[in-house]
């Protein structure tokens, strides 16, 4: 912070000299810094969170839009029609088990 036009890279910095730096010590700011900076620069970086949520039933459709998924399902039709059925399975199983997984990772309230 004193030398902010320092042509050290401050990775390169040891503990101590790093710390230093930001006006710092082995624990922690003190409270009259901390206060101070907290007055200087404003409260703590926090993130919005202003997506609107989606139900449970577009997250799951929103599985099938990845690329990889809309080529299995051109597969699978088209191994349906050529009449392998086995194989049209087969991709649709690994389909459907790829879009519960997605599905899963992606639910913030956890699995239905």
């Amino acid at each position: 912070m004193s030398n902010s036009k320092s042509k050290i890279p401050f990775w390169t910095f040891d503990r101590k000299n790093a710390l230093n730096q930001v006006k710092s010590s082995f624990s922690g700011l003190s409270s009259q810094e901390s206060s101070y900076r907290l007055d200087k620069f404003g409260p703590p970086n926090t993130l919005k969170n202003d997506k609107k949520t989606q139900s449970d039933f577009l997250l799951f459709i929103n599985q099938f839009k990845n690329p990889i998924t809309l080529i299995l399902l051109f597969a699978a039709s088209l191994s349906f029609f050529l009449q392998d059925t086995t194989n049209s399975i087969i991709i649709l199983l690994i389909i459907l088990f790829s879009t519960i997984l997605g599905f899963w990772q992606e639910n913030p309230q956890g699995m239905l």
